[in-house]
């Protein structure tokens, strides 16, 4: 019926596949373009993630296995290599690591504050 929410659902999802390329909508049942709909957003937004996380590559990060003094500094690395060693358990609850900005500026009164290193979402 035009004009109810089923309508107008199929509509927007036939108008996101259509910006997304998928041309062949008359040779698809309902199901199969939900299906579609639903991987192109998925599709969508993992570029967006991707995205985000080439901005953040930017953003550089050290980290230290100990906390006294004198601990040896590691860094600066990506974002993107400090999420990957987390997402591989290199930084883990398990692991004594503690990570912060690395902040490359001599007038800097203070550095910003060590954080446990598997706790931190480096992309977001």
């Amino acid at each position: 019926v035009v004009g109810s929410p089923q309508m107008s659902h199929l509509i927007e999802t036939a108008h996101q596949l259509l910006e997304l390329g998928v041309h062949s909508l008359y040779d698809c049942s309902p199901t199969e373009l939900q299906a579609q709909a639903e991987a192109a957003r998925a599709q969508e937004a993992e570029a967006e993630r991707r995205r985000l996380a080439e901005v953040k590559e930017g953003v550089l990060w050290e980290y230290v296995w100990s906390l006294e003094a004198g601990a040896s500094l590691h860094g600066p690395y990506s974002a993107l290599k400090m999420q990957a060693w987390k997402d591989n358990r290199f930084f883990s609850s398990e692991t004594a690591a503690f990570a912060r900005p690395f902040v490359d500026d001599m007038f800097s009164l203070e550095p910003p504050e060590w954080r446990p290193a598997h706790a931190i979402d480096y992309l977001a």
